[in-house]
C-alpha cells in the first residue's frame, strides 16, 4: 500500500490505513526531531534519519523516503563527508520530485547549498540557494529566510555589501511579516553589514533594534550574536569602555553555555576591533588567546585566520621574528586547508558534474568523466604554474589534435593579461604581456565578456584553431585557458564539452597557484624583516647566530679556521647628547657603509646592538683578517661625515679573534668582547686581536 497522506481524511480511513497514517505522523516527528538536534550532535540524528529509511521503506512512504535521505544528507554534511552527504541529498531530492513533495525538495537544495558554501564554491552554492529560493516562495516555505539569510552572508564574505544588505532587508521584511523571532537576529546580521559598510551610526540604529525584539525572546545565541556586534560598533566608534563590556557579556554567556565555538569568534572579532583603532600589543594578546581557544577545539580555518592576522600585527609592530613564525604556521595550515577542502571541492563537483550529465542530453560517455575526473586531480595537485601546464599538455595532447596549451593571468590592479605559461610543441615559451583593451585580442575578448571564444579558422595567424576559456574561481575572473591547433576546425564539439568541464579544475588550480606565489613572497619578505636590523638593513642578532654556530660546525668539520671581529663606534654618546637620536642614526648608517665598502662579497657582517657590529669572516686567518679590520678602522677615522651642515668625525674600535683559540661559538665572542675591551681602555681607535693574560693585564694595569 501506499501512503500519501495529504490526499487523505480521517472520515474515508479503514482501520488498516488509519493506523498507516499514524505510522507516518510518528516517522514525520521523528525526523523534525532529527533535523532538531542535528547541529548539535550530528551522529544522533543521522541515527535517527537511517531508522526512519528503514521503517518509511516497510510501509512504502515516500516522503518519509525522502526526507529521511535529506536528514541523512544534512548530517553528514555537518561531519565533512561531503561526497556521501551530495548522494544521500541527490536521491532525496531526486524521490522528492517524483512524488511532488516540494517542501522536502527545498530541504534537499538548501542543504546542498551549505555543502558547496563549505567547501568554498560560492558560485555554485549561491545558484544553488537561488533555486531553492524561487521554490521556496512558491510554496511558502520556512526556508525561505534562510535562503535570503545564505544569499546575504555569501555576499558579505565576498566583499558584495550593498547585496548583501539587499537579500537581509528581504528576510526582515518576511520575519516581520511572518511574525518570527528570527527578525532579532537578522536585525543585529543587517548592522554587522553595517559595520562593513563603515557606517556606524546606521549599525548602531538597527542593532537597537535586535536588542529589543531579541529581549521578547529567550533565545541566547541571538543574545550573543547582538552584544557582539556591540562590541563591534562601539569599537570602531572608539568607545573602548562600551566595547569591552559587549564583548565579555557576549564571552560570559558563551561560558555558561559552554558554546567554545562562538567564544573563539568573538575573540577574534574583539582583537580585529584593538587593531583597527591602534591597540596592537592588546590586540596581539587577544589574537593569541583565541588562538589557543581555536587551536583546541580544531577549528582550523578560525586558527588560519587569526595567524595571518597575528603576521600583520606583528609586523606593525616591527616584531618581525615573531610576524615571520606567524605567516609560516599561517602557510602551513593553509596548505593542508586547501588540500582538504580541494579534495572534498573536486569530489562534490565531480558527482554534480555528473549529475548533470546525467540529466543533459550531451551524452556524454562515462569514459569522457573519468577523463576529465583524472585530469582535474592530476592538474589540482600542484602548486606550481610550470608544474600544472606540463601535466595540461601532456594528458590533453593525448585526447586531441592541439599545439599550444596556455594559461594568461588578469592583473586588474595593472589592466593587463600576463601569459605566465604557454606551452607550444612540448617547448614553454616566453612570459608576455598585454593590456585587457586590446581590441584584437581574443584572450581579452574572452575574459572581458566572460565566455568562451572560439576561432577555427583564423587567416594569417600562427594557429588556424583557437579556443579560449574564462577561469573563475571564488566569484572573481582569474584570467583565460587556451588551447590552439594549426588544423583547420581542430577541435570538436565532445572537445569543446570536455575542455568546458576541465576549466573548473584548472581554475582551482590556478586560483591555488597565485595564492601559493602570494604566501610564498609575503614569507620571503617576513623572512627579509625578521632576519634584518630596520635601520641599518644589516643581518641582525638573530641572524648572526645562526651563521655563527653554522661556520663553527663547519670549522669543527673541515679544520679550516675562520675569524670573527667586534666593532664598536667609540664616544656615540656624546654624539647623540650633540645631535640627538636622528644624528646618532645618521653616523650609525654612514658608518655601516664605511665598513660594507671594505670587506669581502662572502664576509658577514651584523648589528649586534646599539653602536657594535659583529663580522664573521669565513676560511680567514687572524692575520688576514687583522689587515681588512685595519682598513676598515681607517675608513670610518678618515671619513668627513657632515650633519646638519656641521663636520662630524668618528673611530671605531674592534676586537679581533680566530676560531683555533676558542671552544665554542660563544667562547669566540667572548674573546672578541675582551680584546674589544681592551681596545677601549687603552685609547680607542684601534684594532686588538690575541693577547696573552699577561699583556692584557699589563695593557690595563691590573
Amino acid at each position: 500500500m501506499i501512503i500519501k497522506t495529504e490526499h487523505l481524511r480521517y472520515n474515508e480511513m479503514n482501520l488498516t490505513e488509519l493506523e498507516a497514517y499514524v505510522d507516518t505522523l510518528q516517522l514525520d516527528q521523528r525526523l523534525l526531531d532529527g533535523k532538531k538536534i542535528m547541529s548539535r550532535v550530528p551522529k544522533e540524528a543521522l541515527k535517527i534519519s537511517l531508522e526512519v529509511e528503514r521503517e518509511a521503506q516497510t510501509i512504502n512512504y515516500y516522503k518519509g523516503i525522502s526526507g529521511s535521505l535529506v536528514l541523512k544528507g544534512s548530517c553528514l554534511s555537518i561531519m565533512g563527508q561531503y561526497r556521501e552527504a551530495l548522494e544521500a541529498l541527490e536521491r532525496g531530492i531526486e524521490s522528492a520530485s517524483i512524488h511532488h513533495d516540494l517542501d522536502v525538495v527545498v530541504a534537499g537544495v538548501f542543504s546542498k547549498g551549505n555543502i558547496f558554501s563549505k567547501i568554498g564554491d560560492v558560485k555554485t552554492a549561491l545558484s544553488l540557494y537561488q533555486e531553492g529560493l524561487t521554490m521556496s516562495r512558491q510554496i511558502k516555505s520556512e526556508y525561505e529566510i534562510s535562503f535570503l539569510n545564505n544569499i546575504s552572508v555569501i555576499y558579505s564574505k565576498t566583499g558584495q555589501v550593498d547585496q548583501a544588505l539587499t537579500y537581509m532587508e528581504n528576510a526582515l521584511t518576511l520575519a516581520r511579516q511572518r511574525d518570527l523571532p528570527v527578525e532579532g537576529l537578522i536585525l543585529t546580521n543587517i548592522a554587522e553589514i553595517y559595520v562593513k559598510k563603515d557606517n556606524l551610526e546606521e549599525a548602531l540604529v538597527y542593532n537597537q533594534k535586535a536588542d529589543f525584539v531579541i529581549r521578547s525572546f529567550e533565545n541566547t545565541m541571538y543574545r550573543v550574536q547582538c552584544d557582539k556586534v556591540y562590541g563591534m560598533i562601539y569599537g570602531y566608534m572608539g568607545n573602548h569602555e562600551k566595547s569591552s563590556q559587549f564583548f565579555e557579556k557576549a564571552k560570559a554567556a558563551c561560558a555558561e553555555n559552554e558554546d567554545n565555538y562562538r567564544f573563539a569568534s568573538i575573540l577574534f572579532e574583539s582583537a580585529c576591533v584593538h587593531a583597527a583603532l591602534g591597540a596592537k600589543k592588546e590586540a596581539v594578546e587577544i589574537y593569541l588567546n583565541s588562538l589557543v581557544l581555536s587551536d583546541e577545539l580544531d577549528l582550523k580555518v578560525q586558527s588560519r585566520d587569526t595567524l595571518k592576522k597575528l603576521a600583520t600585527v606583528y609586523k606593525e609592530l616591527e616584531f618581525y621574528k615573531e610576524a615571520f613564525d606567524a605567516l609560516e604556521r599561517y602557510v602551513r595550515l593553509n596548505e593542508q586547508i586547501e588540500s582538504e577542502t580541494l579534495e572534498n571541492m573536486l569530489e562534490a563537483q565531480a558527482l554534480q558534474f555528473e549529475v548533470e550529465m546525467a540529466k543533459s542530453e550531451m551524452n556524454m560517455a562515462i569514459s569522457e568523466l573519468q577523463k576529465i575526473s583524472k585530469i582535474g586531480k592530476l592538474v589540482t595537485h600542484s602548486l606550481k604554474m610550470t608544474e600544472i601546464m606540463t601535466e595540461l599538455y601532456t594528458q590533453l595532447k593525448g585526447v586531441m589534435d592541439l599545439d599550444v596549451v596556455g594559461i594568461c593571468v588578469y592583473e586588474p590592479d595593472n589592466a593587463v593579461l600576463r601569459y605566465k605559461e604557454i606551452i607550444k610543441k612540448g617547448i614553454f615559451l616566453d612570459e608576455r604581456t598585454l593590456p585587457l583593451n586590446d581590441s584584437e585580442s581574443l584572450a581579452a575578448s574572452c575574459i572581458v565578456n566572460r565566455k568562451m571564444v572560439y576561432k577555427p579558422h583564423l587567416k594569417n595567424a600562427l594557429m588556424t584553431s583557437v579556443l579560449y576559456f574564462p577561469l573563475w574561481a571564488q566569484n572573481k575572473v582569474l584570467g583565460a585557458f587556451t588551447v590552439q591547433s594549426e588544423q583547420e576546425s581542430a577541435f570538436s564539439q565532445k572537445d569543446i564539452e570536455m575542455l568546458s568541464a576541465l576549466t573548473s579544475y584548472i581554475a582551482i588550480a590556478v586560483n591555488n597557484s597565485i595564492q601559493s606565489e602570494l604566501l610564498i613572497r609575503q614569507k620571503n619578505e617576513l623572512e627579509l624583516l625578521s632576519n634584518t636590523d630596520v635601520l641599518t638593513k644589516l643581518y641582525n642578532r638573530r641572524f648572526m647566530v645562526q651563521r655563527l654556530s653554522e661556520a663553527w660546525e663547519r670549522y669543527l668539520r673541515e679544520h679550516i679556521p675562520f675569524s670573527l671581529a667586534l666593532m664598536d663606534m667609540d664616544f656615540f654618546k656624546r654624539i647623540n647628547d650633540s645631535f640627538g637620536h636622528a644624528g646618532g642614526d645618521y653616523m650609525l648608517v654612514e658608518t655601516v657603509n664605511q665598513i660594507q665598502s671594505q670587506i669581502r662579497p662572502y664576509d658577514i657582517l651584523a648589528r649586534w646592538g646599539g653602536e657594535e657590529f659583529l663580522l664573521l669572516m669565513p676560511n680567514t686567518s687572524v692575520d688576514t683578517a687583522s689587515s681588512i679590520c685595519e682598513r676598515i678602522r681607517t675608513a670610518v677615522e678618515t671619513y668627513a661625515y657632515r650633519y646638519d651642515d656641521k663636520q662630524v668625525s668618528s673611530s671605531i674600535t674592534i676586537g679581533l679573534a680566530e676560531s683555533e683559540e676558542a671552544t665554542s661559538p660563544e667562547d669566540l665572542i667572548r674573546k672578541a668582547d675582551q680584546y674589544l675591551y681592551v681596545g677601549k681602555e687603552t685609547g680607542r681607535n684601534k684594532v686588538v686581536a690575541y693577547y696573552e693574560e699577561s699583556t692584557l693585564e699589563k695593557e690595563l694595569d691590573i
